[in-house]
């Protein structure tokens, strides 16, 4: 796997973005950001575009959180340990705008290999 990367810090917060190419036969570049937290009460979730397997994945049980926008709702997965969090999080019409605004999207809350927390971005 290569790598570049730009480190900022803002205050307290290092963000890292970076893009990278995993040898899978893909040269598509993926872009992600990165900004390490202590996550104190343990809130994880995922929203990312939906795919040509979502719907399986729903008949199969797979969660899906409807946050009641029917446009966002139609082309999103969203996932999260606490659903009222998650509910809170996206009842911002211009968070789900900006999510829109992406032509492929990935957000994460979820544990690293050392073990913090930190959100993700993947276009």
């Amino acid at each position: 796997m290569e790598s570049d990367k730009v480190q900022a810090r803002v205050k307290e917060w290092t963000i890292t973005l970076d893009t990278y190419r995993v040898s899978s036969g893909s040269t598509t570049p993926l872009y992600r950001m990165r900004a390490p937290y202590v996550n104190k009460d343990g809130f994880r979730f995922t929203i990312y575009r939906k795919g040509i397997f979502s719907e399986l994945g729903k008949r199969l049980g797979m969660q899906d959180i409807e946050v009641g926008d029917p446009d966002f709702d139609r082309d999103y997965v969203v996932q999260g340990n606490d659903e009222a969090k998650v509910l809170s999080l996206l009842a911002n019409p211009k968070i789900r705008q900006l999510i829109q605004t992406q032509p492929s999207f990935n957000l994460k809350v979820k544990d690293d290999e050392a073990g913090s927390v930190r959100p993700s971005r993947r276009c």
